[in-house]
């Protein structure tokens, strides 16, 4: 229907990150859907936030661990482990994403223009005008 050839891991990053950090989610998407906007490329939204997942996981898990939650730093290093992991796993789904990048020939959402008609809608409308 739309075109998409797969996931690349980032759907389930979100859900993953959505029961460990929402925080850290929260800030992800919020930046990814800036990204996006901008430069109306997905890939690099879904890059970078692979990117920051880790360093975001170590600076407020860190803290969001010890004081909100209280566990101890073993479930820290998991879960910067985790991080760093799904981070190299996206980065390795994306390399092709990352090759047309750098050769500027990566897709774009853009709007599409809207000038023709639907042939079939076209069609139907002249059967039913002989029919009449």
């Amino acid at each position: 229907m739309f075109g998409f050839k797969g996931g690349k891991g980032v759907a389930t990053m979100i859900g993953i990150l959505a029961a460990i950090n929402p925080i850290v989610l929260g800030i992800l998407v919020v930046y990814g859907i800036i990204l996006f906007i901008v430069t109306r490329i997905v890939s690099i939204a879904s890059i970078t936030a692979a990117i920051l997942l880790p360093v975001l996981m170590f600076f407020l898990n860190s803290h969001t661990l010890e004081y909100v939650k209280g566990n101890s730093i073993h479930s820290f290093s998991v879960y910067l482990g985790f991080s760093i992991i799904f981070a190299l796993i996206i980065l390795f789904n994306h390399r092709e994403n990352i090759k047309r990048l750098r050769n500027g020939e990566e897709n774009r959402f853009t709007k599409k223009k809207v000038n023709k008609v639907d042939k079939s809608v076209n069609n139907e409308d002249k059967k039913e005008e002989e029919d009449n």
